[in-house]
């Protein structure tokens, strides 16, 4: 695969030194990022730096992950301008002496269309039907929705829910720790429906109809998981934690909560509040609709994006 796209870049170079501007994400496979830093000396353009989650952040200590950080660093003093999406990220470069003055701040925007409030129970039992997934009917629903992989937490999820009686467990998507998370869910006092990964527009659907979105980022997680905007946008209710820079979106108690990592006890009290009718989810689902759609909306970040090029001409 990397060797195609070195090929096809070097068979397009007269087309791609007629760009004055490259974006390329820092997440790159290692050879292609050198390539591609190569490339843009030789066409002299300038570079944009994007990523979306940690750069210098790592649970692990390997000779491999020295490399990947060097060559982090050698894109990112390269680029002319770094986009990243959340002020922790930015603090990551900074502490690895990357100019501030390039680093822009560049949420990634929601669709408000799409994803929009769909709140409707028969549509969502009928799709339920059709998709054959495993439902309970009539019982209070929890859901977790993300890759399941360590930095995403999903056996923090479970941990925190699968004791909570007179609720149901939803999880959508696929990943790594499947297997560990089967074998947890063998142990749940409430049922654990594992739905697998469902396509991006019939999202909305499911965020709009459970009672809760609960996502425990763990600290390896950078700026803002897409799927916690796109959860909000659909008036779902959002616990999440104080990680990456989820506290540039939810404000505690108006729009969504934030507890600390790994904190459970917060985290079952949150959701036992909501369950028993103490908490006004009704202001809550509004609060973080309206949050999307004045501050977050695809639009807002188009224009942010577009002034961020026009500054290069």
């Amino acid at each position: 695969m990397i060797f195609k796209t070195i090929t096809f870049l070097l068979c397009n170079l007269k087309k791609l030194r007629s760009y004055n501007l490259w974006q390329i994400t820092v997440g790159e496979p290692q050879i292609l990022r050198i390539a591609i830093i190569l490339l843009s000396y030789l066409c002299n353009v300038k570079i944009i730096a994007a990523s979306g989650n940690v750069i210098f952040r790592s649970r692990y200590c390997s000779t491999t992950k020295l490399i990947k950080f060097a060559l982090h660093r050698l894109v990112l003093h390269r680029a002319d301008a770094i986009l990243v999406d959340g002020i922790d990220i930015k603090s990551e470069c900074l502490e690895q002496h990357i100019k501030g003055d390039k680093i822009k701040i560049c949420y990634a925007g929601v669709d408000t269309q799409l994803f929009s409030p769909q709140q409707n129970q028969t549509t969502f039992l009928k799709y339920i039907t059709n998709k054959k997934y495993s439902y309970c009917h009539g019982i209070k629903s929890i859901l977790y929705s993300c890759r399941f992989s360590w930095e995403n937490a999903p056996d923090v999820f479970l941990d925190t829910v699968m004791n909570i009686p007179d609720i149901q467990i939803i999880m959508v998507g696929n990943g790594p720790m499947m297997e560990l998370l089967r074998k947890k869910a063998e142990t749940s006092k409430v049922p654990v429906h594992f739905w697998g990964s469902v396509p991006h527009n019939e999202l909305p659907l499911i965020f709009s109809n459970v009672d809760i979105c609960l996502y425990p980022y763990s600290r390896y997680i950078g700026g803002i998981s897409q799927v916690i905007p796109l959860s909000m946008s659909c008036e779902a209710v959002v616990i999440t934690t104080a990680i990456g820079d989820n506290k540039a979106l939810i404000q505690n108690g108006y729009n969504g909560f934030m507890t600390e990592e790994k904190d459970i006890s917060a985290m079952r009290t949150i959701i036992d509040n909501i369950l028993n009718n103490k908490i006004d989810i009704h202001a809550i689902r509004k609060n973080a609709r309206n949050t999307i759609v004045t501050e977050w909306s695809i639009e807002k970040r188009n224009q942010e994006y577009k002034e961020l090029l026009q500054s290069f001409a």
